[in-house]
């Protein structure tokens, strides 16, 4: 007959073994890096919604700031919009200005907006004789902020905002017979620009 710790002790060896290799089992290595990948992280706008234009006449480019968006869309302000980060859009009329609306939605679903005016440059220009010198008189709308004034593409004058009451005499003394030159008006610092004009500075 066999003694009874013969049938006990590799009983219980047999259980603790077993006991030891499940909880290794249940035990992810050290160093070993999870299957399942981060969720990812869900921001605001940074920074808020923005955009900045740059006109020639009435044709005007809106670019937004905000690439961290979703989604993106224009009210120009007359019953026209458009969709996109940027956009290309003809207004209706020069020398007034438009409140344009801009949203942008984010990664949360959350839009945002901002209002801001759209100045459409209108600049003319027209020759004239002052004692015997060719004068040409640009004149220009709507009237704001500080102008860059340009003759034949360079920049001839600044004019600050306390002085701009939309016009500007370019005396272009007694050379010259007959030529014509062409004006623009910026708004200064940028290429937020108007159409450009001819004046012809002719013997009258």
């Amino acid at each position: 007959m066999l003694h009874p710790t013969t049938i006990v002790f590799p009983l219980l060896r047999a259980l603790v073994l077993l006991a030891l290799a499940t909880t290794s089992a249940c035990v992810e290595p050290t160093g070993v890096a999870s299957k399942t990948p981060p969720t990812p992280p869900r921001f605001a706008l940074l920074g808020g919604p923005d955009f900045w234009t740059r006109c020639t006449g009435i044709v005007c480019e809106l670019n937004s700031t905000n690439w961290d968006a979703t989604s993106q869309w224009w009210d120009f302000g007359h019953n026209a919009f458009g969709y996109g980060p940027q956009v290309l859009h003809t207004f209706p009329e020069s020398g007034r200005s438009y409140l344009v609306t801009y949203y942008a939605t984010d990664y949360q679903g959350n839009t945002y907006s901002k209002e801001a005016p759209v100045h459409i440059l209108d600049v003319a220009a027209r020759g004239v004789r002052v004692r015997g010198n060719r004068v040409a008189e640009v004149t220009w709308a709507p009237v704001y902020g500080s102008m860059d004034v340009y003759r034949d593409g360079e920049l001839v004058t600044q004019i600050v905002e306390g002085r701009n009451t939309g016009t500007w005499s370019d005396n272009l003394g007694r050379r010259g017979r007959n030529a014509s030159h062409t004006y623009q008006v910026c708004e200064q610092g940028t290429r937020h620009c108007s159409n450009v004009a001819t004046a012809w500075a002719r013997d009258d």
